[in-house]
């Protein structure tokens, strides 16, 4: 009786031993997944910190870019103003003149804008300043000088030098011919632009 009795529990202890050892495992494979979940969610962690930081220079991209295109509205506007009677083709060759020369020259689509208006106050009419435009610019960039001395040169000079100014030639060939003539003296004398446009 005894010796049944005693396989009865050596039977029941290997069962549960049995059953310790299923838990056991699976409690170690719970805990396996659970470790490998948290890594997952701290590298996505890392990961959408790694968006976020990432996308701040974009937002601030976006938001320079915004304000850029606000300042050359705003600027284009005063050069539509100065201008006086334009149609809205005019408006439209001098907006797309002015972001041409934006991203082909070292100055901005605002600074060529405002290139516009110091032709408009020296009286130069719309297709006058398209045509004048880019040569203004190159003549601020040759002379390391601002659009507005620049502008004021170049026209000051055209009205100093009048008499002696090709008849046959418009105001654009006559201002282009000019600012080559001022580069090329600058170029070769010990003169600057600004020099030049006072001697004049």
């Amino acid at each position: 009786m005894a010796f049944k009795f005693n396989a009865i529990l050596k039977f029941n202890g290997d069962g549960v031993k049995r059953q310790l050892g299923k838990a056991s495992r699976s409690f170690q494979g719970m805990t396996k997944s659970v470790q490998k979940a948290s890594a997952s969610i701290g590298k996505m962690g890392q990961g959408l910190k790694g968006l976020t930081l990432a996308g701040a220079p974009l937002t601030a991209g976006v938001a320079l870019a915004t304000k850029e295109f606000a300042d050359f509205e705003k600027q284009m506007s005063i050069v539509k103003s100065l201008t006086g009677d334009i149609t809205n083709k005019e408006f439209a060759s001098m907006t797309a003149e002015a972001k041409r020369l934006g991203a082909s020259t070292s100055f901005s689509a605002k600074e060529a804008a405002s290139g516009f208006e110091f032709l408009a106050l020296a009286g130069f009419n719309v297709e006058d300043q398209v045509g004048s435009l880019e040569s203004v610019l190159n003549l601020a960039a040759a002379g390391s000088m601002e659009l507005g001395l620049a502008s004021d040169i170049v026209t000051d000079s055209m009205g100093s030098l009048s008499p002696a100014l090709d008849k046959n030639a418009s105001k654009v060939q006559n201002l282009n011919s000019l600012v080559d003539k001022m580069a090329f003296i600058q170029s070769k004398t010990n003169t600057n632009v600004t020099q030049l446009g006072e001697a004049i």
